[in-house]
């Protein structure tokens, strides 16, 4: 079952702005797009796949979020 995480709005378009961003760490932005990923209601397991990386720092970023 796919979690999807409750964002408000506001927080939406900071998530947009930094995955959008071309001054931030490349580390920011991976960590900002599996954020706004997830909450589109990508799985936990989809997301690092699409991203490269590994599921446990996905769900590290999730947590570390929530």
């Amino acid at each position: 079952m796919v979690q999807v995480m409750d964002v408000s709005p506001e927080t939406r378009v900071e998530l947009e702005r930094m995955v959008r961003s071309s001054v931030l760490p490349h580390r920011k932005v991976v960590r900002a797009t599996a954020l706004s990923e997830l909450a589109d209601g990508r799985s936990g397991r989809s997301t690092p796949k699409l991203l490269r990386t590994y599921p446990n720092m996905v769900a590290a970023w999730r947590d570390r979020f929530l």
